[in-house]
C-alpha cells in the first residue's frame, strides 16, 4: 500500500509526535487503576521526551532528513534519488503485538546514530510460530501506530506474503531503491548479537548478514548501499565482542523491561495487567472485544 499522506513540515514533526505520544499514553491511564501501570506509563513518556528532544536537535541542525522519500512497499516504483546518502534504519519485528519498546528503540536509534528514519518490516505469517496473531491484523495495527510517528518511523509491507527472515528482508528493501545511495542499519536486540545463537544453535544476525553480503543477495550493490548493525542492549543479551567486518554500534537499554511476551501474558493473567501499559492505546483498543469494557481482549494474541 502506497502512503500518499504528505509529510509534515520539519518544524512540526516533533510537536505532532509528542501530541500523539501523550494521547496514546493518557488513554491507557484510564483503563484501570494501577500505580504500577501508571509509573510504567510515566517512564515511557519521560523516555520518549528525552529521545524526541535529541531528534529535534538533529532536525534543527539539518543532521537528519526524515522527509526524504524511499521505496518501502512492493508496489512502489524506484524513487527519484537524491545526492544525499540516506541513513536508514531497518527494524524487523513480529509485532505480536507492536509496543512501546519497539517504538522507543527505533527513536533511540535515530537519536543516537543520526538516522534519517527507521522502516519497520513486520513479519508475515509463519506456520512454525503458532502464537503469532494473524498477519493481516499485525500489519494493519502496526501501520496505524507507526503513522503517528511519521516521517521518523515508517511501515513496510514487503513481508506480508512471505516468511523471509529480517536479515533477508533488508536486502529485499534495498533492491527497491537500486539507485539511491543508502547507509542501511539493521536494528536488533543484543539477544541476537551472535554468530551462532546458543538458544537454538542456529546462525544469527552477524553471520547471516555477512553471508548475504558475500552472496550479493538481491543483487546487493556495495557501491550504492552499505549494511551496518545497531544492537539495542537488552537484559540477557550477549556482550562478548564478536570479530566482524560489519560496522556495529550499540544503543542504550530502555529504562524499563518491554517484550511482546510480557504483554501476551498480561492479556491472559489479571495479576500482570500493569504490563498492558506497554501498549499504545491504539493497539489496546484494537484488542478489546466489546467497546466500553475496560478489559476484554480478542482471542488474537495467544500465549
Amino acid at each position: 500500500m502506497l502512503n500518499l499522506k504528505p509529510y509534515l513540515p520539519e518544524q512540526k514533526i516533533i510537536e505532532t509526535i509528542k501530541k500523539n505520544v501523550r494521547f496514546e499514553t493518557a488513554k491507557m491511564i484510564d483503563i484501570f487503576p494501577s500505580e504500577e501501570k501508571d509509573n510504567l506509563i510515566l517512564k515511557i513518556v519521560e523516555e520518549s521526551d528525552l529521545l524526541l528532544a535529541q531528534i529535534k536537535e538533529h532536525l534543527a541542525s539539518s543532521k537528519i532528513s526524515p522527509s526524504l522519500d524511499l521505496a518501502i512497499h512492493e508496489t512502489d516504483f524506484p524513487k527519484n534519488f537524491t545526492n544525499k546518502v540516506l541513513r536508514i534504519g531497518i527494524y524487523p519485528i513480529s509485532a505480536n503485538p507492536i509496543h512501546w519498546g519497539h517504538l522507543l528503540v527505533a527513536l533511540s536509534a535515530i537519536a543516537h546514530c543520526s538516522l534519517d528514519k527507521v522502516v519497520f518490516i513486520i513479519a508475515g505469517d509463519d506456520p512454525r510460530k503458532s502464537q503469532l496473531a494473524p498477519c493481516q491484523w499485525r500489519h494493519h495495527i502496526s501501520e496505524r501506530v507507526l503513522s503517528k510517528f511519521s516521517p521518523l518511523l515508517a511501515y513496510s509491507d514487503i513481508t506480508r506474503n512471505y516468511t523471509f527472515d529480517g536479515e533477508t528482508n533488508i536486502f529485499r528493501l534495498l533492491s527497491l531503491n537500486p539507485f539511491q545511495k543508502t547507509d542501511t542499519f539493521y536494528i536488533v536486540g543484543t539477544d541476537h548479537y551472535y554468530r551462532l545463537n546458543p538458544k537454538g544453535n542456529e546462525i544469527d544476525t552477524i553471520q547471516k548478514l555477512e553471508e548475504n553480503i558475500a552472496q550479493n543477495l538481491c543483487v546487493f550493490n556495495k557501491i550504492v548501499h552499505s549494511v551496518s548493525v545497531i544492537f539495542a542492549k537488552r537484559k540477557g543479551g550477549s556482550d562478548v565482542l564478536i570479530k566482524t567486518r560489519l560496522n556495529v554500534s550499540f544503543i542504550p537499554a530502555l529504562s524499563f523491561e518491554a517484550s511482546s511476551t510480557m504483554i501476551r501474558e498480561a492479556l491472559h493473567n489479571p495479576t500482570k495487567r500493569q504490563f498492558l501499559a506497554l501498549l499504545p492505546y491504539t493497539v489496546y483498543e484494537s484488542l478489546l472485544l466489546e467497546k466500553g469494557r475496560s478489559f476484554s481482549p480478542r482471542p488474537l494474541i495467544k500465549n
